[in-house]
């Protein structure tokens, strides 16, 4: 048994060759599994995978040799950022921040996985994942006691406050700087997306 990938539906012997799988002769109406691993091609596109079997003698029949070819599409991934490879278990997520101007990474072609999420940058991945394309407004009067004038994030959270999406850490502060839990990240998304009360 030898496997091939083709560029169309129809499986022949001069395709690119895959592998090949000895298996003995069958008897007349008998059936045989074979399967065999083989890397993905490294340009993404529509492909066929199929088998052919090798003539044998006094086979009277050799024009049914090849399989039916089945279709496979190869995406090629991209990377935005050098520490989030594709087999990584978030990376479908941080590509989709990425691909939507959500996320930017922390610097240097780098996400940073395991940084410590701020209350200063959840405020503008919300707002930015909730209104899309739409820029903040620009903040007027403070919202909040400790984030002034020229704060990174001020706009996003202004406009997170004045449309009701989120709150500060008490009354009169929001604690930009302040790292989120689990818990605290949870009630933002809630709140921002009106999944809660």
């Amino acid at each position: 048994m030898r496997y091939y990938r083709s560029t169309d539906s129809i499986i022949l012997s001069s395709d690119t060759a895959l592998g090949t799988d000895p298996i003995a002769a069958l008897s007349t109406n008998t059936t045989s599994s074979q399967s065999l691993g083989t890397t993905a091609p490294s340009t993404g596109g529509t492909y066929w995978v199929g088998a052919c079997v090798d003539t044998v003698a006094s086979e009277s029949n050799t024009t049914n040799q090849c399989s039916t070819g089945v279709q496979i599409t190869v995406t090629i991934l991209s990377q935005t950022f050098a520490d989030v490879i594709p087999s990584h278990t978030a990376y479908t997520y941080v590509e989709a921040l990425a691909t939507n101007n959500i996320a930017t990474g922390c610097g240097g072609g780098n996400f940073c996985l395991e940084q410590i999420a701020t209350r200063d940058l959840a405020a503008i991945w919300l707002w930015k994942a909730k209104n899309n394309p739409l820029a903040p407004p620009v903040a007027s009067g403070a919202v909040y006691n400790d984030v002034p004038d020229g704060h990174f994030a001020e706009d996003w959270i202004r406009g997170l406050k004045v449309g009701g999406y989120t709150e500060g850490c008490d009354a009169s502060n929001y604690c930009p700087e302040e790292g989120l839990t689990l818990a605290g990240f949870a009630k933002l998304v809630a709140k921002t997306f009106g999944l809660a009360p």
